[in-house]
C-alpha cells in the first residue's frame, strides 16, 4: 500500500514541476532573487566614506574605480549576451556567481590597493552583474510570453531593490564598527552561494531548447 502511495506521489510532484507547472514560479522568483544581489551595482556611494577612511583612497581614486564598475557592466553585458545563446542561463549564472563572489573576496584582501581594488570590485563583479543580468532578465520572459511586461517589470525591480538592500546591510555594517574588508568578505561569499543556488534553479523552456537545436541545424 506504501509503495503505490509513494508511486502516486511521485507522478502528482513530477506533473507540478514539469514545464507549465510550478517549476515557473520558482524560476522567476530565482531570477528575481539574483537581481535583488546584483542590484548592488547602485550602492557604491555606500562605501565611500570608508574606502576613504580605511583605506586614504582619494575622491579621484573612489571615482576610477566607479567608472571602470560602469565600464565593466556595460562590456560584460554584451559578452554575456551572446555567449547566453550557447552556453545557456545557468551557465551564465554560474558564471555570475565566481566572478561576482570572486570580485568582493579579492577586493577584501586588497588593503586599500587602487589596483587590486579595480580588478576585483570593479572588473570581476562587475563582469559577475553582466552574466547575471542577462539571464536574470530574458530567461523568466519565456515562460510567461504573454506577460512579458509584467515579468521584465518584476525583474528589474528585483535589481532595483538590490541597491537599497545592500544601501542598508553596509549602513547597518558600518554603523557597528564592521571593517570594510570584513564587508567585503559578507557579501562576496552570502551573494555568492544566493547566486549558485538560484543559477541551478532557473533554465529556458524546453520548447525552447528545441527550436534552438533545430535553428542551429538551419543555420548550418
Amino acid at each position: 500500500m506504501d509503495t503505490g502511495r509513494n508511486f502516486v506521489f511521485c507522478i502528482i510532484v513530477d506533473n507540478i514541476l514539469k514545464e507549465g507547472g510550478i517549476r515557473k514560479y520558482f524560476i522567476v522568483l530565482a531570477s528575481i532573487l539574483i537581481m535583488l544581489c546584483l542590484g548592488g551595482i547602485y550602492a557604491f556611494s555606500e562605501y565611500i566614506p570608508s574606502l576613504m577612511l580605511q583605506y586614504k583612497l582619494s575622491a579621484l581614486e573612489t571615482q576610477i574605480i566607479f567608472g571602470f564598475m560602469v565600464a565593466s557592466f556595460a562590456i560584460s553585458f554584451v559578452i554575456a549576451g551572446r555567449l547566453q545563446k550557447k552556453i545557456g542561463p545557468r551557465i551564465s549564472a554560474i558564471i555570475s556567481s565566481i566572478l561576482f563572489s570572486g570580485g568582493y573576496l579579492l577586493a577584501s584582501i586588497s588593503g586599500g590597493n587602487l589596483l587590486i581594488l579595480v580588478m576585483g570590485m570593479s572588473i570581476m563583479s562587475r563582469s559577475g552583474i553582466g552574466f547575471g543580468y542577462i539571464c536574470s532578465l530574458t530567461t523568466p520572459v519565456k515562460w510567461f510570453p504573454k506577460k512579458e511586461g509584467l515579468i521584465t517589470g518584476l525583474s528589474v525591480a528585483g535589481f532595483g531593490g538590490g541597491a537599497i538592500l545592500l544601501s542598508q546591510l553596509v549602513k547597518e555594517f558600518t554603523s557597528v564598527g564592521v571593517p570594510l574588508n570584513r564587508i567585503f568578505l559578507i557579501i562576496g561569499i552570502s551573494y555568492g552561494i544566493i547566486i549558485l543556488i538560484a543559477a541551478f534553479i532557473i533554465k529556458i523552456p524546453e520548447h525552447s531548447e528545441r527550436v534552438n537545436t533545430v535553428n542551429k541545424y538551419l543555420v548550418c
